[in-house]
């Protein structure tokens, strides 16, 4: 919902572009694109308006793996071998990103040692979808 101007604006998936009406996670990037994760897909929204967003059919089909879950030490992707030379960013909670990399390999072991206790999104950037993951460092 939004206010503006004393009315209230009610926004769902017939309006708004997202592929669920439930957010479950949300992050603004260093170029102010909002991602939104929902039950259905991954949605972005900047000053252009919505242009990625994957349907549940697309997503099972890209999903990639990331544990443990939560982490201590490290993290390790696995993603499909049609992903391959993807890139990847780690985001804080913050929406910053903190490390950058591409990954060449199925499998990918990532040290989390020293990032601080908390919340962090990584997102596979493959062809024109992106895929977002969450994990907790603890």
């Amino acid at each position: 919902m939004k206010f503006c101007n004393s009315q209230w604006t009610v926004f769902n998936t017939e309006n708004t572009g997202l592929p669920s009406n439930n957010i479950s996670s949300l992050v603004i990037d260093d170029e102010g694109t909002k991602w939104m994760g929902t039950k259905n897909g991954l949605a972005a929204y900047n000053e252009n308006g919505f242009y990625t967003s994957v349907s549940p059919d697309l997503k099972t089909k890209n999903e990639f793996s990331l544990y443990p879950n939560p982490a201590s030490d490290f993290i390790t992707l696995e993603i499909s071998g049609n992903h391959i030379n993807s890139n990847v960013d780690v985001l804080n909670i913050h929406g910053q990103v903190i490390k950058s990399f591409r990954i060449n390999t199925n499998r990918k072991q990532l040290d989390v040692s020293n990032f601080s206790d908390g919340i962090y999104l990584v997102i596979l950037q493959a062809d024109d979808n992106h895929i977002l993951k969450k994990f907790v460092k603890q």
